[in-house]
């Protein structure tokens, strides 16, 4: 559930704040728009998708927030990015090649502000992209 998932990553987060470490993560990207999501839409509505989605992110966000994390959005740019690409595997659910090279883009600006000094975290994932 989104509950647990929160959960789960609020334990990790803490955890690895607790050493001192600048802790990076991700929001999800839109995976309703990948071509599994299309194939599975039978039993598994597309609009279901994007609501369970939304609040995997939220839980994102807080947790983000709460822990002083440094945040990045792939949720936004996914849904202008994703129809417009060839980002997914063949298996259409994991990244193709691209897809890793274009998530990689959206982190580097992020991984660059957790890696200097005195580095200020984000409240919520980062709209900075590459």
């Amino acid at each position: 559930t989104p509950e647990q998932f929160e959960s789960n990553l609020d334990a990790l987060a803490k955890g690895l704040v607790s050493t001192g470490a600048r802790v990076v993560v991700s929001n999800l990207p839109d995976m309703s728009l990948a071509p599994v999501a299309r194939l599975a839409a039978n039993f598994l509505p597309l609009p279901l998708i994007v609501e369970r989605i939304g609040a995997f992110n939220t839980g994102v966000a807080r947790v983000v927030a709460r822990h002083g994390l440094y945040g990045v959005d792939l949720h936004t740019p996914s849904r202008v990015e994703l129809p417009a690409g060839n980002f997914f595997s063949a298996d259409g659910f994991h990244p193709s090649d691209a897809g890793y090279q274009r998530m990689a883009e959206h982190f580097w600006p992020v991984l660059l502000r957790a890696t200097e000094p005195k580095a200020e975290p984000t409240a919520e994932p980062s709209r900075a992209t590459g």
